[in-house]
């Protein structure tokens, strides 16, 4: 039961629930987000951008010491000549610094199965503690190996 309040509280704690529904609206020019704890039970904006993957990374990459939960938007392309198919991708990452001690790290495995939920549409996750896991070949990788027998052409980052 107390990790059950844990989790509620923590999804009562998503204060900036918009932000992610920026990320998914094909309008709207945000595509990635970031949220940090603020204390134990809530989550906070940490970031947000509009320079895609690469922006997000960088953002990563500066938060060593920190649990980090968030996504972004890439495209899936679908060339056929004739045809072109452009559909958004979802990613959801959960990062946890390479200077995170022990206790947080652990808290994580508990904290993430009420996180995730609240990024709703994404098609697939990452948990990572460098940005090296993250790389657009391991993203594509697993996008290719979770997608049908039709598979696009490339992804633009």
């Amino acid at each position: 039961i107390r990790d059950f309040i844990k989790m509620d509280s923590l999804r009562q704690g998503f204060h900036d629930a918009a932000a992610w529904d920026e990320v998914l609206d094909d309008n709207k020019p945000t595509n990635w987000v970031l949220f940090g704890y603020e204390g134990k039970e809530s989550l906070k904006l940490v970031g947000k951008g509009e320079g895609g993957y690469s922006e997000l990374v960088a953002c990563l990459s500066e938060h060593n010491d920190d649990i980090l939960y968030g996504g972004f938007r890439l495209t899936a392309v679908d060339d056929r000549g004739n045809t072109v198919s452009r559909r958004a991708k979802f990613i959801f990452v959960t990062w946890v610094g390479a200077n995170v001690s022990p206790m947080p790290r652990a808290r994580v495995s508990v904290h993430k199965p009420a996180i995730e939920p609240l990024f709703r549409s994404t098609h697939c996750s990452f948990s990572v503690s460098s940005v090296d896991e993250l790389s657009q070949d391991v993203i594509i990788s697993k996008l290719r190996a979770s997608g049908g027998a039709h598979q696009p052409t490339h992804y633009e980052f």
